[in-house]
């Protein structure tokens, strides 16, 4: 498999001397589904819209608590978000009364949407800086058969340079394991 990445620059301070980053352990009760395809072997995801208005709620309460306790950067885990909210929180950050003094970069995990995995880092302006889609399927055991993640192929890996940070690449999963993506983040 043959990769080819995009550069993205992040030329904001982080913040004065050290960073603060606040990681979020987001896990509770299920907020999605899993749909097994028993003729292709795959599996797609679907999201509650009750939980997705939850998952809205507490994403705005985290990113604001780490503005509150001092954090530069605010790190999700995957799939943490619904498909619907990278938009949300896009909306709600562009739109917020007030401007972030320590929160920068909010690296929200992923959400499934049309056949894609996909991560969001955004700055705390409401900036989508980058939007990476997963590379290597998940697999999936269920009843003594495998399912393989039902994602779309896509070939680009999203390199962003931060200030005081480094080049980083927001990967999901498996794509870390992948020996051609690390030959091109190294």
């Amino acid at each position: 498999m043959v990769y080819y990445y995009s550069e993205k620059n992040y030329k904001k301070k982080l913040g004065s001397g050290s960073i603060k980053v606040a990681v979020v352990p987001f896990l509770e009760s299920p907020w999605f589904r899993s749909h097994l395809n028993h003729d292709t072997q795959t599996f797609s995801v679907s999201y509650s819209r009750y939980h997705t208005a939850l998952i809205n709620q507490a994403f705005l309460y985290y990113v604001a608590q780490a503005e509150e306790n001092g954090a530069n950067i605010i790190i999700f885990p995957e799939i943490a978000m619904s498909s619907q909210t990278g938009k949300h929180l896009e909306d709600a950050l562009i739109n917020a009364s007030k401007t972030f003094e320590h929160l920068k970069l909010c690296f929200f995990g992923s959400a499934w949407s049309a056949r894609s995995n996909i991560s969001l880092l955004m700055s705390s302006s409401g900036t989508v800086l980058a939007s990476q889609k997963k590379k290597v399927p998940y697999r999936l055991y269920h009843n003594d058969v495998y399912y393989r993640e039902d994602i779309k192929y896509d070939n680009e890996v999203i390199l962003i340079d931060i200030e005081s940070v480094g080049r980083i690449a927001y990967l999901i999963c498996a794509d870390i394991n992948d020996g051609n993506i690390q030959s091109l983040i190294k």
